[in-house]
């Protein structure tokens, strides 16, 4: 079942499997509706990949805050994937690592193509990003 966001309002998600696809693009407002619609019986996975953020601001990604204030609660786990799980053609691979290399030899970040004031790991900013919650 696909839902929009104003279907979740007032509902509850009881005795089912519920994915967000995408979900670098949820804002802040818009994760905590979906994460808080899940009712009795039920499973939700988010997936989203935090270098195709569209919002006007990465910092309102509902997807990059919920990693900082989900971290400490039982039940909820995180699985990040690396440039070594990507399973698509290799030409993606190389091109995943040309973009590293690029914004390396730059001085930029490889989550926002921005100068960098520190270095930032690209095992912390490269791949989807998967939270089960309920695992």
């Amino acid at each position: 079942m696909k839902c929009t966001s104003g279907l979740y309002a007032r509902q509850n998600i009881d005795n089912a499997y519920v994915i967000l696809d995408e979900a670098q693009n949820a804002t802040a407002m818009q994760m905590k509706m979906f994460l808080t619609r899940l009712g009795p019986n039920s499973k939700a996975i988010i997936t989203g990949d935090i270098t195709q953020i569209d919002l006007p601001s990465a910092s309102q990604s509902g997807l990059v805050q919920v990693k900082e204030i989900l971290k400490n609660v039982d039940g909820v786990g995180f699985v990040y994937f690396e440039k070594i799980d990507v399973v698509r053609h290799k030409l993606v691979k190389d091109i995943i690592d040309a973009y590293e290399k690029h914004y390396i030899s730059n001085g930029k970040s490889v989550l926002s193509g921005q100068k960098e004031t520190k270095k930032v790991s690209i095992k912390e900013t490269v791949g989807k990003e998967i939270y089960n919650l309920n695992p």
